[in-house]
């Protein structure tokens, strides 16, 4: 099937999402990317509360690529991860979860 759209640009399409849900110990790294395809692509990626990733904190990078990582896992970051890839042809979206697992000790 061939979409038109009225800029002439394809929507985005999604190829892989991130990993549903990862279950990380306090004080780890954590990655979430997506796999996009598609012309002039914008990526953001915010918390499920609407609230946008702070840039200015140096424990999230990629918040505006592919690639999200959230170092230093506080509990306050437990939640789902929205990233959102938009071009003039429209956006899509995907969701993912990060939650906090038992400690070992």
């Amino acid at each position: 099937m061939i979409i038109h759209s009225p800029s002439g640009i394809l929507p985005p399409v999604l190829v892989s999402p991130p990993v549903h849900a990862l279950d990380v110990p306090l004080g780890s790294t954590v990655t979430f990317s997506v796999n996009v395809t598609g012309e002039n692509l914008m990526f953001l990626w915010e918390h499920e509360s609407g609230e946008s990733l702070p840039t200015s904190d140096s424990r999230f990078s990629g918040v505006r690529s592919a690639i999200l990582a959230i170092s230093d896992v506080r509990t306050s970051d437990v939640g789902g991860y929205i990233c959102s890839v938009t071009n003039s042809g429209g956006t899509v979206s995907s969701l993912a979860r990060l939650t906090i697992c038992e400690s070992m000790y």
